[in-house]
C-alpha cells in the first residue's frame, strides 16, 4: 500500500504534491499515511475486473425548466461502503490564476472523479473497456483536476482531451449549463461523443460512438452489465421526458438495475446529482447518508 501511494504521488504535479504535504502535516497522519489514504480508490483494483459507474445528463425538452441536471452513480466493490460516509465537498481557491474548484470525493484524496469549476463545468469519471494500465503516464484523477482548474468552457477542455493519452481506459463526461458531451477515452486515442438525442446523454463503461466501429461487448457480469444499465437510463430518461426536476433525477438514480434502472444496491458507494447553472450538488451515500443539498456558488465565488 504504501509503495502504490507514492507510485502515484511521484507523478503528481508540484501544486498538489504541496496540498498532500500539508495534510500529511496539519492532520497528523505523516506522509506515508497520507500518501496510503490518498491512494485509497487504488488499492483494491489493481488486477480486478470491470466497476460499474453511470451517468446520466438531461436538458432542452427532457427537463421542466430546459435547464441541465446531470446524475452520477459511482459503484465500486462493497468493500468501499464503508467509506461512503467520509463523503465530502472540498473547495479549492488558489492564489493563482486557477479556477475556483470543488472536488466531490472521498475525505483525505486530492484528484477529481468527480468535480464542478466556479464556471459551471461539471465531470465525472467513469472506467472505459479494458485496456490495461499504463504506470508511466499521469494519472487522469489528477489531469482532471487540473482540466477543472484551468478551462472555463467544455470547448477548451474539449481541445485538452485531444493532447492527453490517458493512463487508463476511461469514459468522462462533462456537463455545463447547456448541453452534456461524453468523452470516451481508451489508451491511444480520444473522441467526443454527442449526445444520444437531442437534450439527454448517458454513459456507463463502454464505449458506444460509432466511429470506434468495435464489436458489440458482452453484457453480463464480467462486464458489469454495462450495456442493460446504459439502456435503462436512456429508457427511464423517454419515460419521464419533461418531467426532470431533481427529484425525478433523485428517482432515477434510486432505481436498481433489478427494477429498470442503473444502480447496484450492493455497489452503488455514492451519487451525485449537479444542476451547473446554480453550482448546487446533491449526495447521497446509500447506506450511510440520503440525499443532502450542497450549495457551494457562495463557496466557489
Amino acid at each position: 500500500m504504501k509503495y502504490i501511494g507514492e507510485f502515484l504521488f511521484d507523478f503528481y504535479l508540484q501544486k498538489y504534491k504541496e496540498i498532500l504535504y500539508g495534510m500529511a502535516e496539519t492532520s497528523g497522519l505523516g506522509l506515508d499515511k497520507q500518501l496510503i489514504l490518498n491512494a485509497i480508490e487504488w488499492h483494491p483494483k489493481l488486477g480486478t475486473g470491470a466497476h460499474k459507474c453511470s451517468g446520466i445528463g438531461v436538458w432542452e425538452g427532457y427537463t421542466k425548466d430546459g435547464s441541465l441536471i446531470f446524475g452520477r452513480n459511482n459503484d465500486d466493490t462493497s468493500f468501499f461502503k464503508e467509506f461512503g460516509q467520509y463523503m465530502v465537498v472540498a473547495i479549492f481557491k488558489a492564489n493563482d490564476s486557477s479556477i475556483n474548484t470543488a472536488l466531490i470525493n472521498y475525505a483525505g484524496v486530492i484528484y477529481a472523479a468527480n468535480g464542478i469549476n466556479s464556471k459551471g463545468i461539471f465531470l465525472e469519471l467513469n472506467s472505459g473497456n479494458g485496456m490495461g494500465f499504463h504506470p508511466e503516464r499521469n494519472s487522469i484523477f489528477v489531469t482532471l483536476f487540473s482540466f477543472l482548474q484551468d478551462y472555463p468552457s467544455i470547448r477548451e477542455m474539449s481541445a485538452a482531451f485531444q493532447s492527453v493519452r490517458v493512463n487508463l481506459s476511461s469514459i468522462v463526461n462533462v456537463a455545463d449549463k447547456d448541453i452534456a458531451y461524453s468523452f470516451e477515452l481508451p489508451t491511444d486515442n480520444a473522441t467526443r461523443r454527442e449526445p444520444d438525442k437531442a437534450g439527454l446523454i448517458a454513459a456507463t463503461n463502454h464505449f458506444v460512438d460509432p466511429r470506434w466501429n468495435l464489436a458489440e461487448l458482452p453484457d453480463n457480469a464480467s462486464t458489469g452489465y454495462t450495456v442493460t444499465r446504459r439502456n435503462n437510463l436512456l429508457a427511464l430518461a423517454d419515460k419521464y421526458k419533461g418531467q426532470f426536476d431533481v427529484e425525478k433525477m433523485q428517482q432515477v438514480l434510486d432505481t436498481t438495475i433489478e427494477k429498470g434502472g442503473a444502480t447496484d444496491s450492493t455497489g452503488t458507494i455514492y451519487q451525485i446529482i449537479a444542476v451547473p447553472k446554480d453550482l448546487t450538488l446533491w449526495l447521497k451515500a446509500p447506506g450511510n447518508f440520503d440525499w443532502q443539498k450542497v450549495n457551494i456558488s457562495s463557496l466557489l465565488q
